[in-house]
Formats: structure tokens, sequence, C-alpha cells
């Protein structure tokens, strides 16, 4: 799944994927300067807290999610 936030004229992109082995999950947050911050959760319930924690700190700060940006 893939969200894309904007605030005037930039992108960050969450991504929630399963770790290239299957045996994971991985949240990556990549912000407007490029730079990807990727955590890994053994623990679904604990990866969506996380993602949901993210999004809350993206609203507070003004980022809105571009329609149609999920996948």
């Amino acid at each position: 799944m893939i969200w894309t936030f904007a605030r005037n004229n930039e992108r960050t992109r969450c991504e929630i994927r399963r770790d290239p082995d299957h045996q994971d999950y991985e949240f990556i947050v990549t912000t407007a300067d490029g730079a990807p911050e990727i955590e890994r959760f053994d623990d679904p319930d604990a990866l969506i807290d996380r993602s949901v924690l993210c999004f809350q700190a993206l609203f507070e700060g003004g980022w809105r999610p571009e329609p149609g940006s999920h996948s």
C-alpha cells in the first residue's frame, strides 16, 4: 500500500510492504528530500499502530493525502 501526502510543493510517500524475504513487514517513509526511512515489523498490529501514528503526525503538520494517491 502506498500513500502520497502533499504540503505546499513538497511530497512525502508512505509505503507498507512485505520485506524482500517475505518474513516481516516494512513501513517506509520517503520524505521530500528523497531519503527513505525504513522500519521493520514482525507484528502486523505494531505496523498498523506505527503507520497510524505517522499519518496523524503528517496531518498535524499540515500534510494532506493527494487525491487518488493510494494504491
